[in-house]
């Protein structure tokens, strides 16, 4: 039973000058229509519920009956609840009210403008997939599904932001993934859900970030394949509509050596590249530490005819060897 009518609607979305509403008689039945020009579809609007049930002969009896036999879209649903129906319409959704019963019938006509698929700009590949995530949170879905074809993939929605009800998406793989991981993240989702305004998935990222640590715990990708591969691996991919980059949850410290093309190359000259990458960053990272050691402390272990030569170098610089 509906516990809201077409006048509690009118209400609600008063001075929102994009909001339409429209009324059609059909016989001694009609019904009245209310969506938002803007974002939805009106072309699929018009041919797939619209016209039949203009031209439908008999009484609607149901909403039951006006879904399975009448309106020519599978995502129809009924709304009971006024902030559902409200949140559904600010998504692009329609409203059907029915002068012959009180159940009000959803329906998807969203129209989005949208970029489309191209090239990832900040993940290039030399060999293997070069499309990227876009903005529509539909269509990265999409591409993940494409490469992982099994109902053990599980898409779990949310909706964050007391106003703006971002929609987020959180795949993993069940039996796979650890229900420790899913939980916790919820967890984070559902608290991030109080704020008033929520459009980037930044806020979620401070809120997964491991404290008191310099190093990154969650991962970035704008690839759907690399995204796919993360969920092989028993992470947790979570993506915001209106964002073309996804996070991956947990993110290993080894992962830093990793390039994008190691998913695609043969898999021996990938070790020997991520084997170099960690060879530069220890020395890097460990041999300014050594040379102080030998010149400032260890100094007899050099060869003394290159110590010689060190000391006349050393002689014309006015700051010690630290600096």
């Amino acid at each position: 039973m509906t516990s809201f009518s077409l006048e509690m609607v009118r209400k609600e979305l008063d001075n929102i000058h994009d909001v339409s509403y429209k009324e059609y008689k059909c016989g001694n039945q009609s019904f009245a229509i209310v969506f938002i020009e803007s974002i939805a579809n009106t072309e699929i609007m018009s041919n797939f519920i619209i016209k039949p049930l203009l031209l439908y002969k008999e009484d609607f009896r149901s909403a039951e009956n006006v879904i399975n036999h009448i309106i020519l879209l599978s995502s129809s649903s009924i709304t009971d609840k006024l902030d559902n129906a409200l949140t559904q319409v600010l998504n692009g959704n329609i409203l059907i009210f029915f002068s012959s019963f009180s159940e009000v019938i959803s329906c998807e006509v969203k129209g989005f403008d949208f970029r489309s698929i191209g090239n990832s700009e900040t993940e290039t590949v030399i060999k293997g997939p070069r499309e990227g995530f876009v903005e529509s949170l539909q269509i990265n879905i999409s591409s993940i599904r494409r490469r992982i074809k099994t109902p053990d993939l599980k898409i779990e929605s949310f909706s964050v932001g007391k106003y703006s009800k971002t929609s987020v998406a959180m795949l993993y793989l069940e039996g796979s993934t650890p229900t420790e991981l899913i939980d916790y993240i919820k967890g984070k989702l559902k608290k991030i859900d109080t704020q008033n305004f929520v459009f980037y998935s930044n806020t979620l990222e401070e809120k997964l970030k491991a404290k008191w640590t310099p190093f990154d715990t969650i991962g970035y990708t704008e690839k759907p394949d690399i995204a796919a591969s993360k969920i092989a691996e028993c992470k947790v991919i979570v993506i915001f509509d209106g964002t073309p980059f996804s996070i991956s949850v947990p993110y290993f410290f080894m992962e830093n050596f990793m390039a994008t093309d190691d998913y695609t190359m043969n898999i021996f000259m990938g070790n020997i590249g991520r084997a170099l990458r960690l060879a530069a960053f220890a020395m890097a990272t460990l041999l300014p530490g050594f040379y102080l050691a030998l010149v400032t402390h260890h100094f007899r272990l050099i060869p003394s005819i290159f110590l010689f030569k060190l000391a006349i170098l050393r002689a014309g610089v006015p700051v010690p060897t630290v600096v």
